[in-house]
């Protein structure tokens, strides 16, 4: 948290939130993104690190920050390409319960 208050004294909330992102603190992220940064900004900073996740196979946590940007579509196609049915469905049945057959 030292780490923290130097990237604010700097006026780098963003890197700040990056750091917490990558220790996997994304309560502490988002409460210094939510004090110190416009609400597209986080957004635009959790999609690229959502992204990254995926990309290195950390599912489950990209997953926590696509939900908290408000995009579950994107969590439901990340474990539709990674054919995690299971997870999919998980998340088609709480944010997209009209997709499901009866």
């Amino acid at each position: 948290e030292e780490a923290e208050t130097y990237y604010l004294r700097g006026n780098a909330p963003q890197d700040a939130v990056k750091m917490y992102l990558t220790a996997g603190r994304l309560d502490r992220a988002s409460k210094v993104a939510s004090e110190h940064m416009v609400q597209s900004e986080v957004a635009m900073l959790y999609m690229k690190a959502a992204h990254e996740l995926e990309s290195s196979g950390k599912h489950k946590e990209a997953e926590k920050l696509y939900l908290f940007v408000q995009e579950p579509d994107l969590a439901i196609n990340m474990y539709k390409k990674a054919h995690k049915y299971d997870d999919m469905i998980r998340l088609v049945s709480t944010f997209r319960k009209e997709l499901l057959g009866e």
